[in-house]
């Protein structure tokens, strides 16, 4: 049992974080080479962070996470409740591990593991979320219920059917993504091909001039859709050549790089989800993507700003930083990722998550407060305390 930032994670399913992750500490690009302008945006959307409307998520520690999770990964294991504390057992009942239930925000389990009906039921009246993924990554279930907020949820209900408030929301979104899909490249984009650099970059400068002016949101999706597939054009020059990463590809991924990216949006979407539920929000309720069965529509709005800085960025780090694809994939398989592979990239966007960032008017954070700090910002925007929601630009 291994003792990490006053919660008890089991070796064996949690990996201590990575050390290094951050992509500012690469190699500064030179002005000949920037994919943005080396002047300023004046144009007040275009702000690392509204003037306004921002409330620090309230917590006594300020170096503690606001989310604590936990991530089980083997197979077959048993998860089960005695008194105040989970215990993970193996073969056996040998007990793996001992956890205070109330050092844990939500658990995360993919694949197949056993979970007692006692345990459910005190995570149902205790929100504790549990989410269930498939071995692969894939989403495939969730017992998380909103934090009754009923106000809100109308409120949300009746913004999303006003068709020009809908769509402003989902351009903030698209123009953030964008932004930082940018700004990722911007950091990491080398010397050679700077033919093909500039001009994937000048597409994604031309979508994101675009989004600003689209007129519904077929055209804001199609301004993200071609946005996207010239930033993965590009991100695939930042690959090893043995990572095999062509392009974004996925259900089922044709590549590690591929399902490494999959496995890590899994991760950030199940983090957002989470801080939707627990500010009172209907995660269902989203306006860029399409709301479907199971799918938690405002999650995946809302994460779309941050899978640049969060999520690729570590991917990244660990592929240019010597990891092999070898060690992180099941022996014999090209794309099917092991359990440590599994565990060291659960760490390394953990750590990514505490890196200290400047918050606007409160001092220093990290990026798990950052996210929660969206949400209550859009919370605020439906409450009308806010004006408009404004997404969260990378710098």
């Amino acid at each position: 049992m291994v003792q990490f930032r006053r919660i008890f994670y089991p070796t064996r399913l949690f990996a201590p974080p990575l050390t290094a992750g951050n992509p500012q500490h690469c190699a500064a690009v030179t002005p000949a080479q920037r994919l943005l302008p080396d002047e300023p945006d004046t144009d007040n959307s275009e702000s690392d962070f509204p003037e306004q409307g921002w409330r620090l998520f309230t917590e006594k520690d300020a170096q503690s996470p606001i989310q604590r999770s936990l991530y089980v990964h083997e197979q077959g294991i048993s998860l089960l409740k005695e008194g105040e504390r989970l215990l993970v057992t193996g073969k056996h009942d040998a007990v793996r591990a001992s956890i205070p239930l109330h050092t844990l925000d939500q658990i995360v389990i993919y694949g197949n593991a056993l979970v007692s009906t006692a345990l459910l039921r005190y995570c149902h009246q205790r929100k504790l979320a549990v989410h269930f993924h498939s071995w692969h990554g894939e989403p495939a279930g969730s017992l998380d219920l909103p934090r009754g907020a009923t106000e809100l949820q109308a409120n949300q209900f009746e913004r999303l059917q006003n068709e020009r408030w809908q769509h402003n929301f989902a351009r903030a979104h698209v123009i953030a993504k964008i932004h930082n899909m940018l700004t990722l490249l911007q950091r990491y984009r080398r010397s050679k091909q700077l033919g093909e650099l500039e001009q994937h970059a000048r597409i994604l400068l031309q979508m994101k001039d675009q989004a600003r002016e689209a007129r519904s949101l077929d055209q804001l999706r199609g301004c993200e859709g071609m946005a996207t597939r010239a930033y993965f054009q590009l991100l695939r020059q930042q690959f090893p050549p043995e990572w095999g990463f062509a392009g974004r590809n996925r259900q089922p991924p044709r590549d590690v790089g591929n399902a490494v990216l999959s496995y890590g949006y899994g991760i950030l979407y199940r983090m957002v989800w989470s801080f939707i539920s627990r500010r009172g929000l209907s995660p269902w309720l989203g306006a860029l993507h399409v709301p479907k069965a199971g799918f938690a529509a405002l999650a995946a709005d809302l994460m779309e700003e941050f899978r640049a800085p969060l999520v690729d960025s570590v991917i990244l780090q660990l592929a240019n930083s010597g990891v092999r694809p070898i060690e992180l994939l099941e022996p014999g398989s090209e794309t099917r990722l092991s359990v440590a592979g599994r565990k060291q990239i659960v760490a390394a966007i953990e750590a990514r998550l505490r890196v200290p960032i400047q918050l606007p008017g409160a001092g220093r954070g990290d990026y798990q407060r950052l996210i929660a700090w969206q949400v209550r910002h859009y919370a605020d925007v439906l409450l009308g305390r806010d004006v408009a929601y404004s997404g969260f630009h990378w710098r």
